[in-house]
């Protein structure tokens, strides 16, 4: 089930449009940004030829909406080359792609969410809603009889192994970082100089299901991607304030 959306203002990298792809079977979920509409349809393609050349599961019908920038010569060309099936919904019906369209809801919501709470630059929004989709793909679900949508799929594609998720590392979206600067880029004579800097720390995935790396950015504006951070709250650290509060 696939669905695409615009949004404004665009993001850091002139990101207008976003795509939004959910497996029905597990209700595991890959997104894209772009900067152009016409990007969609050769995205999914991509999408899609990964899914089978990494993980070895063939995908045999996409359902979209009758919106013509999914359908562009990449799915034309899957199509007729490999047999995937494009089912087309009635137009302006958006109740009959209702997979793709609950998917966007729930995203939606948590992106939201999350830069009003962290007080996240707006510009930002490309690299929090490709964390949503992680973090969701992570977090257990009814659909799938208690299990995360991750590790519903990797079941399938890598059996016998254990596919749980681990998020002993997890960090909240947006929390306050402090970027260590390396020594080759402080000055020798500044003795007495800063060793850090403030950021923003973005958890970072891709666009399957692998561990994050941490995109951080300093206050300049200049988009960093270092490894060297020290988070200053932890997910522990928020939800027992949170249980503080409800008892009070």
């Amino acid at each position: 089930h696939v669905d695409t959306f615009k949004v404004n203002p665009p993001g850091i990298r002139g990101e207008r449009w976003g795509m939004i792809a959910t497996d029905d079977r597990h209700r595991m979920r890959w997104a894209y940004t772009f900067t152009r509409k016409g990007m969609a349809s050769e995205l999914l393609g991509q999408l899609i030829s990964k899914i089978r050349t990494q993980y070895g599961i063939r995908v045999y019908a996409i359902q979209m909406d009758g919106g013509s920038e999914l359908y562009g010569t990449s799915l034309k060309n899957l199509e007729y080359t490999h047999g995937v099936k494009i089912i087309k919904t009635t137009p302006y019906t958006p109740e009959f792609n209702g997979v793709a369209e609950r998917s966007n809801r729930i995203i939606f919501d948590k992106v939201r969410a999350t830069m009003e709470s962290e007080r996240i630059p707006i510009e930002l929004w490309p690299l929090v809603l490709e964390d949503m989709v992680r973090k969701t793909n992570v977090t257990a679900t009814r659909a799938i009889d208690g299990l995360t949508p991750m590790e519903g799929f990797l079941n399938e594609a890598l059996p016998g192994q254990d596919n749980k998720p681990d998020l002993s590392g997890e960090r909240i979206c947006g929390s306050q970082v402090t970027i260590h600067i390396p020594q080759e880029r402080r000055l020798r004579s500044h003795k007495f100089g800063p060793r850090g800097e403030a950021g923003i720390y973005l958890p970072c995935s891709t666009h399957l299901p692998v561990i994050p790396t941490c995109r951080s950015y300093p206050p300049t504006g200049q988009r960093k991607k270092i490894p060297h951070t020290k988070c200053q709250t932890s997910l522990a650290q928020c939800l027992a304030k949170i249980e503080v509060t409800y008892m009070e």
